[in-house]
């Protein structure tokens, strides 16, 4: 049966924008998940033995027929070396981190908070204590997120305004009570890529049962409102568990945009309607409609999953289940499938060991835990799902090795109870859940990379922009001076007063973004759509918004080289509403939104440059393919451009990289991307590497911190906060660190100043005091007389020199914050022989200063977005 591809025509990434505030600036929350028994020595006949008895205290509760008197939920106190899976989150203000299980089988977010006298657990680390965070907020007892309002709705009397709500949650085996509240939450590890959620539901704990295996309370990710992914309104969350005997790794949680699955294969099962009756009315039900072992399929009545209409039988996923149990008449049949293929003597010791119906005896030779089961290779196991999608199981998923036996890991129930799929069955494959309304689709696809690797990484190949001209020697050099003038200029009328040829807002502030068409130093070659349609587009670190000139139809567009996107031949196109937040930094007076809803058609831009170049049209999503279709990439926000001047130097438009919500960066969710330039006049292709593919290939890197951008508003400011900043503090010309006051290359607290890395400028652009230091200090140290021939070049300082490539040169280095960063006599020195002259590749601005990409030539450049950094060190391009 061929694989489900389901396209989301939703705008998700700023899911959690919408909702709680989060930064825009964010695809999503991404945590690790620790199993609860990840530690050396824990066989596996102990935690099948526990995990057992666990499943079966969960599935007790699980089929509770009835609400207990009391406020309860289906989560569960668990037992020492359970399956459970630990995440690590922040709650008040400051911060306090905490461990909690991660439970999809439950709504309740909750935590021990002090006093908490005897009648707590002990738990790893400080209690949370309400009195010390100024952001804890008790929650009234009529709040719709509240328990106490559920447990008091069918009183004759409304519960009071300003009471507040005492619960006592209950489970299989324990109970936890407190107080109700509100209070900001705080999820990733590093200042970086944290993001704060203020006003989050949950349960502030101070008496509860036993204990909760290393954790400090518990993280529901159910369907109902009080669950932490209800709560974010985040859309879908993904998860990849990984193996239970794998005590290094940590699985993957991702809650938000982040989340989204774009390889090819993947395959879609709807949810089932949950009954409307607690607790099952939190459950993910799936359709399961029959099980295969290999290619043969077994001989299941169609009904045995069926969820009836009392609310009875039915099949769900759950990440607290261990093993998977199904009904007895399809478990016997899944029983004899396994046995008739095994030729191994059943061991009844073994099902006594781990509580597993059948096991079978290994050769004593492979006694050992980590021994596979010699010449009994078993086919995969294959689980049907409604809509066409099939998961697979490959044999270590289904079945069990440890201590000399082989176990079939599943478990038989009654027929008409509750079946769980279990999280045994689930690890090495990434699993989405998409709850937002439109879809409610579980995706499911095979984990190529596990903990270790969690993102796939993309390479792309980059053409410098000259190479399709076929210009060549000082034709390059004379252009990308002319680009890197232009650049600069353009960027800096995103910090400065708007020019003269700029629209105007009537505060004053301009009517552009940072993209800069005209003035493109790299090419990256993509496609868009479904049938995809190639384009080739200018590589932009210095910008966010991604955008191509679109036959829709285009009533004015500059000549590429290649057809016009037409929106309405893809199947995957949409606009995005005016009501989205990705909407809002885009407004200018020349493209307001309709002043009501039903006249939204879209999201308009309007966007200019300081060198006339423009582009106007609508915000969209569609599919874009990289890497010649190796990654597929699903609702990709981007301008849909129908009135465009200028030129984009032989492409087709544009892909910001920068650090704003709207650049591929971003709406991807990677943390990391690197690129290395080949040699200016080299006509090979350099390198781009999105994701875990992107990282230092030697000791030999050296990092220096981003400086924070300017934040918040819109225009000028809104801009700036794309760029990322570096800290400059000095420059060496031979051995002479040059008397530069720091304060030339520092961002002031207004957004002034400062120094950007961009792929868009070519030559180095130092604010004026630094390059006259440099300049005279390089003049003094080559003693050549000055040439006129640089303004043929573009350049500002050029030596007369009969042979320039035997010209001595001082040395030239960069002294960033914590980084050396010293130039090859290529990255700095620009050679014309025709016209015997030899220049410095750098040139005077006014204002900011930027590192540009010549200087950048064959140097391994790594932006590390969640550690904040940016590092670097010297490679052969050509040969990455």
């Amino acid at each position: 049966m061929a694989p489900i591809r389901v396209i989301a025509a939703l705008v998700l990434a700023t899911a959690l924008a919408v909702s709680v505030g989060v930064d825009a600036a964010s695809g999503g929350v991404r945590v690790g998940l620790t199993r609860v028994h990840s530690t050396p020595g824990v066989t596996a006949s102990q935690f099948v033995r526990d995990a057992l008895r666990r499943d079966t205290h969960r599935r007790a509760r699980f089929l509770a027929s009835s609400p207990s008197p009391s406020v309860s939920a289906p989560t569960r106190k668990d037992l020492p070396n359970g399956g459970e899976y630990i995440m690590t989150l922040s709650i008040g203000t400051p911060p306090l981190s905490y461990p909690a299980i991660a439970d999809t089988g439950s709504d309740l977010v909750w935590t021990q908070c002090a006093p908490c006298g005897d009648q707590c657990f002990k738990q790893p680390g400080k209690l949370y204590n309400p009195s010390s965070s100024p952001t804890f907020r008790v929650l009234p007892c009529n709040s719709s997120l509240n328990l106490c309002a559920a447990a008091l709705a069918g009183r004759a009397a409304p519960p009071l305004s300003g009471c507040a709500c005492r619960y006592n949650q209950t489970y299989g085996t324990g109970w936890t009570a407190g107080l109700q509240a509100m209070e900001t939450f705080t999820f990733g590890a590093s200042p970086s890529n944290q993001v704060r959620v203020a006003g989050v539901a949950f349960g502030c704990s101070n008496a509860s049962s036993d204990d909760w295996n290393g954790s400090a309370g518990l993280v529901g990710l159910g369907r109902g409102s009080l669950s932490l992914v209800s709560q974010l309104a985040a859309g879908m969350f993904s998860y990849c568990l990984t193996p239970f005997q794998d005590t290094d790794s940590k699985s993957t949680l991702i809650i938000g945009a982040s989340a989204a699955i774009n390889d090819t294969g993947v395959q879609s099962t709807p949810f089932v309607p949950s009954p409307s009756r607690q607790p099952m009315s939190t459950y993910y039900y799936l359709n399961l409609t029959g099980i295969s072992v290999g290619s043969t399929p077994l001989s299941i009545p169609p009904n045995a999953f069926s969820l009836r209409a009392d609310g009875t039988g039915g099949l769900i996923i759950d990440s607290g289940t261990t093993i998977t149990s199904l009904p007895d008449a399809a478990y016997k049949s899944v029983r004899a499938a396994v046995a008739s293929l095994v030729k191994l003597p059943v061991s009844a010791d073994g099902s006594n060991a781990t509580g597993l119906d059948l096991c079978f005896a290994l050769p004593s030779s492979s006694s050992s835990a980590a021994a596979a089961p010699p010449a009994n290779t078993l086919p995969s196991m294959t689980l049907h799902f409604g809509g066409g999608a099939d998961m697979v199981l490959p044999v270590e998923n289904y079945m069990i090795v440890d201590g000399g036996v082989w176990c079939l890991a599943m478990r038989g129930q009654a027929d008409g109870e509750l079946s769980t799929l279990g999280n045994y069955q689930q690890q090495n494959l990434r699993i989405l859940y998409d709850v937002s309304p439109l879809l409610c689709l579980l995706l499911v696809l095979p984990c190529v990379a596990i903990s270790s690797t969690p993102n796939r990484g993309v390479r792309l190949e980059l053409t410098h922009v000259d190479d399709r001209g076929g210009y060549t020697g000082a034709e390059r050099v004379r252009r990308a001076a002319d680009r890197t003038h232009r650049r600069v200029n353009g960027l800096l009328a995103a910090v400065d007063d708007p020019s003269s040829t700029a629209r105007t807002r009537s505060d004053g502030a301009a009517a552009a973004a940072t993209v800069h068409a005209s003035t493109a130093t790299y090419l990256v070659d993509i496609a868009i759509g479904t049938p995809p349609v190639s384009l080739t587009a200018v590589l932009d670190t210095g910008s966010d918004l991604i955008w191509t000139q679109c036959d829709a139809p285009c009533r004015r567009c500059f000549p590429q080289p290649a057809p016009l996107y037409a929106p309405a031949r893809s199947a995957t196109y949409a606009n995005v509403s005016c009501l989205s937040p990705m909407c809002r930094p885009l407004q200018t007076p020349w493209s307001r939104c309709p002043a009501a809803p039903p006249d939204d058609t879209g999201c308009p831009y309007s966007f200019s440059y300081g060198d006339g170049t423009s582009t106007d049209g609508v915000l969209a999503t569609d599919t874009f393919t990289l890497a010649a279709d190796t990654a597929v990439l699903p609702g990709v926000a981007f301008g849909c451009g129908t009135d465009n001047r200028g030129s984009t130097d032989n492409s087709s438009g544009l892909v910001g990289m920068g650090r704003g919500p709207l650049s591929l960066v971003s709406q991807l969710g990677v943390t990391r991307f690197s690129y290395c330039f080949t040699p200016f006049n080299s006509t090979a292709t350099s390198p781009l590497f999105l994701g875990s593919t992107a990282r230092d290939s030697s000791s030999a890197a050296k990092s220096t911190p981003f400086v924070a951008n300017p934040r918040g508003g819109a225009g000028a400011a809104w801009r700036k906060s794309s760029y990322y900043y570096l800290s400059l503090e000095g420059i060496t010309v031979g051995e002479t660190l040059l008397p530069i006051d720091p304060s030339v290359f520092r961002l002031t607290a207004t957004g002034d100043g400062g120094v950007i890395i961009d792929s868009g400028t070519t030559f180095t652009a130092l604010e004026e005091r630094a390059f006259v230091a440099v300049a005279r200090a390089f003049a003094a140290r080559v003693g050549l007389p000055l040439a006129s021939g640089g303004a043929r070049l573009g350049l500002g300082l050029c030596f007369a020199a009969a042979a320039p490539e035997r010209v001595e040169v001082p040395r030239l280095v960069l002294h960033f914050d914590g980084a050396d960063m010293e130039l090859r006599r290529e990255s700095y020195v620009v050679e014309d022989r025709i016209a015997g002259v030899v220049c410095l590749g750098m040139v005077s601005s006014r204002g900011m200063s930027v590192l540009g990409s010549m200087q950048q030539q064959n140097m391994h450049v790594l932006y590390d977005l969640e550690q904040g950094v940016l590092s670097f060190e010297p490679a052969n391009c050509g040969e990455l």
